[in-house]
């Protein structure tokens, strides 16, 4: 591990891009000033895509418009399904009994795969049931490379790789969830989001059973980092990584700086995200990434600034 928190040869990999980055964003350049990058996600998700921003020459500013905070799982529901069961304690943690005698253990030995659909909802469930898990024949699945690292940070062996575009739509076409054996999913997300893929595989047959492990929520910003983003001191760009994001910007900005967010050019994650700014008003280049993750976004800033400046 490294100091972004990725696996060693995808650091290495990543490096690589990375340097490659630093040369065509140093290109003419002159004396002008670092373009200044607005990075939206959770305040807990920055370090490792601020660390990239900077190291590629550009200065980053953040202004978390999203919050992430676990949410509870019904325990009922959970041994109801057997998704659960309780097993000799040996350490506590979060899902530890109260007599400290036992422990809550989860149990998918019984379901044919487990998909999640974030980093997030990777963190949140090894939270609330600390490892190891029973997972006997369960094959594990992410719908990103991101989630995909995540899992393998944790030391859980994923079945088949993320496929491309990466989103529920991909994850519909791999060989696990495409099986005719394939009889119940558990998925793992946040509050809310998206239903496609529940809904696609229940129209199949499939049994699927969701745990929403954590929940997001509109932060607090002070009126001082926005007049800083927008006034005092002006992103050139914004980052974008799901629609929810894109919406609460809108909000913070509010009447006092909305006509200016509008005015932004911005990079986002998926096409979904670029109708929604479509939707809301941006005036200037929306541009989707094409690679995903951290790299593929900077990749995507980097063009945008070279096609700017007519390089």
């Amino acid at each position: 591990m490294n100091k972004c928190g990725l696996p060693f040869t995808v650091y290495l990999t990543q490096v690589g891009r990375l340097i490659d980055l630093q040369r065509l964003n140093n290109r003419d350049t002159g004396s002008q000033a670092p373009l200044r990058v607005l990075v939206t996600r959770p305040e807990h998700q920055t370090r490792a895509f601020v660390l990239l921003l900077e190291q590629a020459g550009y200065e980053a500013e953040t202004l978390p418009c999203i919050g992430i905070r676990p949410s509870p799982l019904d325990f009922d529901f959970l041994r109801c399904h057997e998704l659960i069961g309780e097993v000799q304690n040996t350490g506590g943690g979060a899902a530890a009994a109260s007599d400290d005698v036992t422990a809550t253990e989860l149990q998918l030995e019984h379901i044919d795969a487990v998909v999640f659909t974030s980093t997030n909802a990777v963190d949140s469930l090894v939270l609330q049931f600390p490892l190891p898990w029973k997972l006997g024949n369960c094959a594990i699945l992410a719908v990103g490379p991101a989630t995909a690292e995540k899992l393998e940070t944790y030391g859980l062996k994923l079945a088949e790789r993320p496929l491309p575009p990466y989103n529920s739509e991909a994850l519909l076409k791999s060989a696990t969830l495409c099986s005719n054996d394939l009889q119940k999913v558990v998925i793992v997300k946040g509050t809310g989001g998206r239903d496609f893929l529940q809904k696609s595989l229940e129209k199949l047959g499939v049994t699927v059973f969701t745990l929403n492990t954590y929940e997001r929520f509109l932060p607090d910003i002070a009126e001082s980092r926005l007049s800083r983003v927008f006034l005092k001191s002006p992103v050139d760009i914004v980052t974008i990584t799901s629609n929810e994001t894109l919406n609460n910007l809108a909000l913070l900005a509010g009447t006092r700086y909305i006509s200016l967010l509008l005015k932004l050019p911005l990079v986002v994650s998926s096409s979904r995200a670029a109708v929604l700014a479509k939707e809301l008003g941006f005036q200037n280049t929306i541009a989707v990434a094409e690679a995903p993750g951290n790299l593929g976004l900077i990749e995507t800033i980097t063009n945008w600034k070279l096609s700017r400046d007519g390089i």
